[in-house]
């Protein structure tokens, strides 16, 4: 075989090798991107749990001032997580509503796809009956 065809042959291989990577690659980071925005649903869904035994125990909800903070001291929570891209959660509470929210992984409000803000979704707890 001579260098002249050898050299296009191994050119067409080598490309064909780089495109496999690159689309190996890309679905790598897709998996990882869902892998994390699944874990964060998953948090949310321990903070809404936890905070509804908070309401439970203490018969109100963790103020602003406060937040998730009380719900640790209070025992329910061992520990706050931090969001999967490494940042704290925010809390606030909206209408008399605790919610917790993570912006996602690139950390600014809105965003698409793993970059999509999330938070917690309580119903309004009505009053204790006696």
């Amino acid at each position: 075989m001579s260098a002249g065809v050898f050299v296009p042959r191994l050119a067409r291989v080598a490309l064909g090798v780089t495109m496999a990577w690159s689309l190996a690659a890309c679905q790598l980071d897709a998996k990882i991107d869902t892998r994390e925005t699944e874990r964060a649903r998953l948090d949310l869904k321990n903070f809404e749990s936890a905070l509804k035994m908070y309401h439970r125990k203490k018969g109100t909800w963790p103020t602003e001032q406060e937040g998730l903070a009380a719900v640790q001291r209070s025992g329910i929570l061992i520990e706050l997580p931090k969001d999967p891209w490494g940042r704290p959660y925010h809390f606030a509470v909206e209408n008399g509503i605790p919610v917790v929210t993570t912006l996602g992984r690139d950390g600014r409000p809105g965003g698409k796809g793993p970059d999509a803000d999330l938070s917690t979704q309580l119903a309004p707890v009505s009053a204790r009956t006696p």
